[in-house]
């Protein structure tokens, strides 16, 4: 055992200097290698994470912008809705249609909202459902007052076709060439009374076109107001989604911007109803001339 475990060592001091050299490149380039094969992996398992967390948060900036393009198109539809309302033209139905539509979209981004974006988008909900109540109840005062005009045209109509009537009843009368006084008399008698029903039922159409209009147009100045109530609170709104979306803005500027505008709009506005004021003033004056001088 001692001869074998001798051979051993003699055979080990026999090898060259050289040999061990290399060996210990060896050792050291393997060792090299394997330091360097973990620390790239250890980068690209960090990086892995990184690009995973980056997908995944484009992919939920995605889904946001996605929800609250849809609730913005919900919140115009509504700001649209108060500035039709002094139109009384459009239906109830035809006027809430495209909200109705597009509202259900606001309850996704109270789902997906973060705490700002949240509060801002309920205080805004709140304020319009607030100004649309308020409004659609002075709206159906003035709906029944047009519907009230328009029965009076029906009635005054109606009167005028049963004073036609008389009149040529008197044509032919006189036509006839007779002599039954008491018959003509009963036909102008009926004549004047169906004269008389449509002289005041103009009377009373045109006093009542002339305060359906004053309180339209007042209607639409309130309409007006309401609309940049809810946009100054859209403007919040804005910019604490753009803020959750990490998109670049200036929220001091853009409140500056929609403050100008909205003056500017409120101006343009004001000038545009008092020109339309003066038109429709005119024309109802023409309308009031003409059924004065109507022949009885």
């Amino acid at each position: 055992m001692e001869a074998l475990l001798q051979q051993g060592l003699e055979l080990f001091h026999s090898i060259p200097a050289t040999f061990w050299g290399v060996v210990a490149g060896a050792v050291l380039s393997l060792g090299g290698v394997t330091l360097t094969n973990q620390a790239n992996d250890r980068r690209l398992r960090l990086q892995f994470e990184h690009d995973r967390a980056l997908r995944a948060k484009e992919r939920d900036l995605a889904l946001r912008k996605e929800v609250y393009l849809a609730g913005a198109e919900a919140f115009q539809a509504g700001s649209l809705m108060i500035s039709n309302m002094p139109n009384l033209d459009i239906s109830q139905e035809k006027l809430e249609a495209a909200y109705q539509e597009k509202a259900p979209a606001i309850a996704k981004v109270q789902i997906i909202a973060g705490d700002r974006a949240m509060k801002a988008v309920a205080t805004a909900m709140v304020l319009l459902g607030e100004l649309v109540l308020q409004l659609l109840s002075k709206r159906i005062i003035l709906l029944a007052l047009k519907q009230e005009i328009a029965q009076i045209e029906k009635l005054v109509g109606e009167f005028s076709k049963t004073r036609d009537e008389m009149l040529e009843l008197m044509t032919q009368h006189n036509i006839d060439g007779s002599k039954d006084q008491q018959r003509f008399a009963t036909l102008q008698n009926n004549f004047e009374f169906e004269q008389k029903r449509i002289d005041d039922g103009f009377v009373k159409r045109n006093k009542m076109i002339f305060e359906l209009t004053d309180k339209q147009f007042l209607f639409a100045e309130e309409c007006l107001s309401a609309s940049q109530r809810l946009g100054t609170t859209m403007t919040e709104v804005l910019i604490a989604v753009r803020d959750e979306l990490e998109l670049p803005f200036d929220a001091k500027a853009y409140a500056v911007l929609v403050l100008g505008l909205q003056q500017q709009q409120t101006q343009h506005m004001a000038e545009f109803l008092s020109n339309l004021r003066g038109v429709i003033a005119t024309d109802l004056a023409n309308q009031v001339a003409q059924d004065s001088s109507r022949v009885t």
